[in-house]
């Protein structure tokens, strides 16, 4: 995907841990992480644990705008350049850190994987593994681990009675992690001995602090923001927000100035000395602020929210936010295609032309299939926001006329991730431009696709890098001039790809080895030979088969069908591998299933090998191979 001097090209990698480099402490955003084909993962007990790779987005931005202390980065505070030392990389939460011989945070090609760790205690999805000093930092159910980034050898536990709310922040070798005990703790960062407690709060943190300045800030569930002192846990104020309800958006800091946001749907900014307000942004649309922090780019600084529909069960709008945009940029699902907005024409208002695959749109024009144009979507229907930008000395919100009708229209990001919970925050590129994830790039049926963004600011126009499905988890970090990126989606594009790549109707050949009881594998006879491509068989690797593996499957049915297993649609054939009498059942299933979905043979071919149940009842097998005929015969 060349586009201009800015060659994008894509990486997939599946590891679990470390990937190989001179700089063995990357890490890159709260991810499951798993080597395909392998039982090596870390284990996260909760609702999203699945294998989730990465895809490594490398963007060639210019060299001069990657050198010195770029302040848009977090660059002015030079303790946070040298590791991920707390959840969004630096106090400005720009989720970016620079690359250098001595720190290198590009990490380009197919990572592999180095080494992994078996991970019992529970983790938050939201927790980001934070590195330093050499040593990885996990916050759990049941404390904070520390490991040795190189080898993943556990260098010490810190334990805890109660389980810690968020990520812990890394400095000046102490790890300071807030905890559902209602208080912070302190912990040697080299040694996990225990430094300091600090006074108990109204209720647990659930939020990442900010260490700056010999203070600890960070908001509470009791709806207070806290500030402590770095040194002893000291309570030296506490600012209440009016309604007291939960804070548990962690803060954003600079220029002494505390960023962050609470469940009464403001925006906070108090004065990091005194603790008094320095404003209170108006109401915001949503259901809340939760898991992440505000970013700071520039003159505004960025939040992003939960939306409040409810998405299944009744009553609710089905699918919730994401069904209502796509309805209202798309239409109806049956008619959904084309982009979000118009292809935009002045190809020097973008840092690339536009192109098919990684178009620049303008969101404030209609596409050429009527779609949009976003900003018009959210001039009319403001409470279906979840993306905020607000002036850093006034709170007011910032907004844009590009039409010209007098209007206000703010940043056209449509909802992109789950469909509950908040949405992923922005980073900054170190090409100055901001990068997220957001829905309306592309429609596809039933659901629109969504992906990284690069918005140029005040301008209606954003540079499409990478677009999947728009209601998948997802998460966001750089370093360098590196993007890494996790989509569910892309995980199964890249195991796709390897299951055509790596298709034979060749059986593997095993060893004969002798365990002193067995001879294990005979160095012929191999279980599941006819079975094993085509066993658990999905329409989309189907499809995928078909689209990019048709021979070979063709192949491999014939060769089956003739020379291997003639009886294969036999249920329960006397005809055994080894020493064995009958078939797997596996066999009948998947040869059928691929004749049926690959091959897509027609109704009179398959229903002759539609043989009898292998049971009296509950031969699911069979009723799988049955509707196959009848969707072929439709």
């Amino acid at each position: 995907m060349a586009a201009g001097p800015y060659d994008i090209t894509f990486h997939t990698n599946g590891t679990v841990g470390i990937a190989e480099g001179p700089a063995r402490v990357v890490n890159l955003a709260t991810v499951v992480k798993r080597k395909a084909g392998e039982m090596a993962r870390v284990r996260r007990r909760f609702s999203l644990d699945w294998a989730i790779g990465f895809v490594v987005l490398l963007a060639q931005w210019p060299p001069h705008l990657l050198g010195g202390e770029s302040t848009l980065n977090g660059g002015s505070n030079q303790r946070y350049q040298d590791g991920w030392r707390m959840a969004g990389a630096n106090p400005e939460r720009t989720s970016w850190v620079p690359s250098g011989p001595e720190n290198q945070t590009e990490v380009p090609g197919h990572l592999k994987l180095e080494w992994y760790r078996p991970f019992d205690p529970f983790i938050w999805q939201k927790v980001q593994i934070i590195a330093a000093d050499g040593l990885l930092y996990v916050a759990t159910t049941r404390g904070l681990y520390a490991f040795d980034a190189a080898t993943g050898d556990e260098r010490w536990v810190y334990p805890t009675a109660l389980p810690l709310g968020h990520s812990p922040t890394v400095v000046d070798s102490v790890a300071h992690v807030g905890c559902f005990d209602r208080r912070v703790h302190a912990v040697d960062a080299k040694t996990g001995r225990a430094l300091w407690l600090s006074e108990p709060a109204g209720a647990g943190f659930n939020t990442n602090p900010v260490v700056t300045d010999g203070k600890l800030y960070a908001g509470n569930r009791d709806g207070a923001f806290y500030c402590l002192d770095a040194k002893t846990g000291k309570i030296l104020w506490q600012f209440e927000t009016e309604l007291r309800q939960p804070i548990l958006f962690s803060p954003a800091y600079k220029d002494g100035v505390l960023y962050f946001a609470a469940n009464d749907m403001h925006a906070y900014t108090v004065d990091a000395k005194t603790g008094k307000q320095v404003w209170k942004s108006e109401k915001l649309p949503g259901l809340g602020f939760h898991s992440y922090w505000p970013t700071l780019y520039q003159d505004p600084v960025i939040f992003v929210g939960c939306h409040g529909y409810r998405g299944g069960g009744e009553p609710s709008t089905l699918g919730g936010l994401l069904c209502l945009d796509d309805k209202d940029i798309y239409g109806s699902n049956e008619k959904q295609k084309g982009y979000a907005g118009a292809l935009a024409t002045d190809k020097d208002a973008f840092p690339w032309p536009s192109a098919t695959e990684t178009p620049t749109l303008d969101l404030s024009r209609k596409s050429l299939e009527g779609n949009g144009p976003v900003t018009e979507y959210f001039e009319a229907k403001p409470w279906r926001r979840t993306y905020f930008m607000l002036r850093r000395d006034t709170g007011k919100e910032v907004t844009y006329d590009f039409d010209g009708d007098g209007k206000p229209e703010c940043a056209p990001m449509l909802r992109h991730g789950t469909h509950s919970g908040n949405r992923f925050p922005p980073i900054v590129g170190g090409d100055g431009l901001l990068y997220q994830m957001a829905g309306g790039v592309k429609a596809s049926p039933w659901t629109s696709r969504g992906g990284i963004l690069a918005w140029k600011m005040d301008t209606p126009l954003i540079g499409t890098l990478v677009h999947s499905a728009h209601d998948e988890p997802h998460a966001l970090a750089a370093g360098g001039n590196q993007i890494y990126y996790y989509h569910a989606e892309a995980e199964m594009d890249r195991l796709l790809a390897l299951r055509a790549a790596k298709f034979t109707k060749d059986r593997p050949v095993s060893e004969k080895k002798y365990d002193g009881v067995f001879n294990i594998g005979d160095g012929a006879t191999v279980p599941l030979t006819v079975s094993r491509n085509f066993m658990f068989l999905v329409p989309e690797l189907a499809a995928h088969l078909r689209a990019n593996a048709l021979e070979k499957a063709e192949e491999a049915c014939r060769h089956y069908n003739e020379e291997v297993l003639p009886y294969w649609f036999v249920a329960k054939a006397e005809q055994g591998d080894g020493e064995n009498t009958f078939s797997t059942l596996f066999d009948y299933h998947a040869l059928f299933q691929a004749k049926a979905m690959i091959l897509k043979e027609p109704y009179q071919d398959l229903v002759k090998h539609l043989d009898v149940p292998a049971f009296y009842r509950g031969d699911l097998y069979y009723i799988d191979n049955l509707c196959a005929c009848l969707e072929a015969a439709r």
